[in-house]
């Protein structure tokens, strides 16, 4: 996804200094500063200051903000245990995750109104999470996957964020996307519980009768088809790549 690539492209810059090797927590994290475009390059990249640079981010935004968002450390969920081998993490950002889903997702029924996304944001980060660690879905993913089911409308939606920061932040047809990825990642054969089963024929409702509106809702539905069957075809995933490389910019953005 477009901003975690960022992230590690602003790693190489040398926006980083801090000791590679140490693991940052809440209590040791520095604070973030203003990004340095000007800043010299790295010769070769370094995944111990890419850790680095998501954990300063993330911590930050934990200490400084305590909430959940999709654009900060959801991703960081879904991308930090691919670096764990060179640097390890403190789990601060996971326990974080899990303590919102005990305190919003808990008590039978869900205290969480019809249409509310949060639960959208846990699960994929969640579910995202656990499928690099673990064979099996963790009880926090689980709770917050059937909010998230307990959530969704009838229409297979739910009332996402709509701040006009595009490309995330603009319309619902982006948070069904990542309901369906949350579902798809998620280990142990969840997609084929009965719950998880009736939240995908809603979601294939929505997507089905909501074209996608940009590129980047495309690729998103894309990816989300190598997850969950009959969204696009592989002949469409084929054309549309060709699509994306077409359109890529002299920069590579």
């Amino acid at each position: 996804m477009k901003w975690i690539i960022v992230s590690f492209v602003l790693v190489c810059a040398g926006t980083l200094r801090a000791n590679d090797k140490a693991i940052l927590t809440l209590e040791n994290v520095p604070p973030t500063g203003p990004i340095q475009r000007a800043s010299p390059a790295k010769q070769g990249f370094s995944p111990q200051r890419a850790a680095k640079y998501l954990d300063i981010a993330s911590l930050n935004w934990q200490k400084n903000r305590e909430c959940v968002t999709c654009h900060t450390n959801m991703a960081y969920l879904m991308a930090r245990p691919a670096l764990e081998p060179s640097l390890g993490s403190s789990g601060e950002v996971r326990k974080f995750f899990e303590t919102q889903v005990i305190q919003e997702f808990s008590g039978e029924p869900s205290s969480l109104r019809l249409g509310d996304f949060t639960p959208v944001v846990t699960s994929l980060a969640l579910s995202f999470h656990d499928a690099q660690h673990q064979t099996e879905l963790s009880e926090a993913a689980q709770k917050s996957l059937k909010a998230m089911w307990e959530t969704q409308k009838d229409d297979g939606s739910w009332n996402w964020l709509k701040c006009g920061w595009a490309p995330m932040e603009i319309d619902d047809h982006y948070g069904v996307t990542l309901a369906a990825l949350a579902v798809g990642v998620a280990p142990g054969d969840y997609s084929k519980s009965q719950q998880a089963m009736i939240g995908i024929n809603r979601l294939r409702t929505f997507l089905n009768a909501n074209p996608t509106p940009s590129l980047h809702h495309r690729v998103m539905l894309a990816w989300c088809s190598k997850r969950i069957d009959g969204l696009m075809s592989e002949e469409a995933r084929q054309k549309l790549i060709k699509e994306l490389w077409a359109n890529q910019l002299d920069d590579g953005c």
